[in-house]
């Protein structure tokens, strides 16, 4: 995958520094996991540890909304649903979806423009002492996903890629579902099996659902398919 377009820019600067938060969440998020496992207790559970955690991840998912937005040129408010319904005209958030580790579940973060989890978070900010009840892992584990999708997006959208000069990344139908392992996409169609390097903003806890392969949306791509 290429290099960053203009590294020294205070836009990589920016995005930079919000990996960084974004893996510290990350960290965060595993450590209150080997206390209790997400995939051996109800999402519904509760605690006041992550309370804090919410409270790091909701603006760096404004703060990843706000680069986005710059390098797209988009035109809208500093706002949630704003950031939202200008992102996904053509359907680019609602159609993503993050699996975690250990696990075949699918989430979709990304449903409406005011989605349970970012209703939770500002209930968690404003409503105290009783928005303590919303964090939730259900809640945490659908923030830090929208945060990894709106990484992934904005690491794609600042590579020197000949692909986006060809393609539009905002239109969903130019994200696929593939196999992905590690670094790696596994892919099958009616005439062929194929393995690709796909690097990019990589985590140790979620992988995408679908990854930008625009070339490749005509080559009639089998979903689910086990490498």
């Amino acid at each position: 995958m290429g290099p960053y377009r203009d590294p020294a820019s205070i836009l990589v600067k920016d995005l930079t520094e919000m990996q960084k938060q974004y893996h510290n969440s990350e960290y965060q998020f595993l450590q209150f996991n080997e206390i209790i496992p997400y995939n051996h207790n109800p999402l519904d559970i509760y605690s006041p540890r992550l309370v804090s955690l919410a409270l790091y991840l909701g603006p760096q998912i404004l703060g990843m909304f706000e680069i986005i937005k710059q390098q797209t040129e988009l035109t809208c408010t500093d706002k949630f649903p704003s950031y939202y319904d200008a992102l996904n005209v053509r359907s680019l958030l609602s159609s993503q979806g993050f699996i975690l580790a250990d696990s075949k579940v699918v989430y979709r973060p990304f449903d409406n423009n005011n989605p349970q989890w970012w209703q939770a978070y500002n209930n968690i900010k404003h409503k105290m002492p009783v928005g303590i009840f919303k964090a939730t892992y259900e809640n945490i584990i659908n923030m830090i996903g929208a945060l990894f999708i709106l990484h992934h997006i904005a690491d794609l959208c600042q590579r020197d890629l000949p692909l986006l000069q060809q393609a539009d990344i905002l239109d969903s139908t130019n994200w696929l579902e593939v196999n992905t392992i590690g670094q790696y996409v596994h892919y099958k169609t009616a005439t062929a099996i194929s393995s690709s390097l796909y690097e990019g903003f990589l985590s140790n806890l979620i992988r995408m659902e679908k990854r930008f392969l625009p070339h490749l949306k005509n080559h009639n791509i089998q979903p689910h398919y086990q490498y």
